[in-house]
C-alpha cells in the first residue's frame, strides 16, 4: 500500500517535469531547460537514493 502510494507521488512528480520540460522547450528556453533536466535529475536520484536506504535499513 505504501509502495502504491509512492509510485503514485513519483509518477506525478515525472508527469510535471515532462509538463515544464515541454513548456521550456516551446518557448525556446533551451539553456533554461537544460538546466532543468540536470536540477530534477539530481533531485530524483537524491530521492530514489533515500528511498532506497529507509527501505534497506527497515528490512535489516
Amino acid at each position: 500500500m505504501i509502495m502504491d502510494k509512492k509510485m503514485t507521488e513519483i509518477q506525478n512528480a515525472i508527469f510535471n517535469i515532462i509538463g515544464n520540460m515541454k513548456l521550456l522547450y516551446k518557448n525556446k528556453k533551451i539553456i533554461e531547460l537544460g538546466q532543468y533536466m540536470d536540477e530534477q535529475y539530481e533531485i530524483l536520484k537524491k530521492e530514489l537514493s533515500d528511498d532506497d536506504q529507509s527501505t534497506n535499513s527497515s528490512t535489516n
